[in-house]
């Protein structure tokens, strides 16, 4: 009897036993059943999180596109001197008003519009300036004279280049030249000029072509000190370094010419003939009735 009783209660720890094993069993199920309901879940909201973040970085961008601030709406100039803003901006072919990007990142295409329409602009840049405007910036050639044809004048840039539009006016300041044909001599007296100091620069007061056949690059400088120089414009570069030695030693005003020859230089005053020949080496031959001095270097 009590082995008997002793095997029911055996048997009933082992019932119980099994059923909290049972119980643990389905509680760990119900939990990784939650467990796997909420990284479900988690999953779904982040991809719908994804989803929304892009939808709404969309709507912002088309936003942005259509909206006035993703179009041009001012273009400023730095650098512009004698040419003019308005001309340069349609050269460019900057549309205001458009969008800003494309034209952005094509502004190399941009900048050589302006180069191969405008012959006064030696180098341009454009730049952003602000989210809605460009900086178009520009190094002109600097105006170094006027060519005159019959009562027009046109500016003469410094690379040689002569404007086909007329000059509405001629800046006093600087020379003008008269009897120039738009060559090779023209050309080469741009060069030399630009190998001058600017005090001997601003001293030019007119420069006439003498071109024969003989030599087309015959010139005659006339000076605002009361001088003229006779020379040619293919060697007066090396020789203009001693006019200012030869002027303080003559006694009155008159021509000063650097024509003859690599090294001579002759002085004379107005009313004679030619009077003193100073050869810049540092010797002077003299033959004339006058007292002219020459200069020893």
């Amino acid at each position: 009897m009590d082995k008997k009783l002793k095997n029911n209660g055996d048997s009933e720890l082992q019932n119980i036993s099994e059923t909290k094993e049972y119980a643990d069993k389905s509680n760990l199920m119900k939990q990784k059943k939650i467990k796997d309901t909420d990284s479900v879940h988690k999953k779904v909201n982040q991809k719908l999180t994804w989803f929304l973040g892009i939808l709404t970085l969309a709507v912002f961008i088309n936003l942005y596109f259509i909206s006035p601030l993703s179009k041009v709406q001012k273009v400023t100039f730095v650098g512009v001197n004698n040419g003019s803003e308005s001309a340069i901006l349609k050269e460019s072919d900057i549309k205001i008003g458009s969008s800003i990007w494309p034209q952005y990142f094509k502004r190399n295409v941009l900048e050589n519009n302006i180069l191969s329409k405008d012959q006064r602009i030696k180098a341009v840049a454009i730049n952003l300036s602000g989210l809605t405007s460009f900086q178009v910036s520009v190094e002109e050639y600097p105006t170094i004279g006027y060519l005159k044809e019959k009562d027009d004048y046109y500016e003469i840039l410094a690379n040689g280049i002569v404007l086909k539009q007329k000059a509405s006016s001629a800046k006093k300041e600087l020379p003008i030249f008269t009897n120039f044909e738009k060559n090779q001599a023209l050309k080469e007296f741009v060069k030399a000029y630009n190998q001058f100091d600017q005090t001997t620069q601003k001293n030019i007061s007119q420069v006439e072509s003498l071109s024969n056949k003989k030599n087309p690059y015959k010139i005659k400088m006339t000076l605002r000190d009361g001088n003229q120089i006779i020379a040619l414009s293919n060697t007066v570069a090396s020789k203009m370094p001693f006019y200012s030695k030869i002027a303080k030693e003559m006694s009155n005003k008159g021509i000063i010419d650097m024509e003859a020859g690599a090294n001579g230089i002759f002085s004379y005053p107005f009313e004679e003939t030619k009077e003193s020949e100073v050869n810049i080496d540092g010797f002077s031959n003299s033959n004339e009735t006058t007292g002219q001095s020459g200069v020893n270097n």
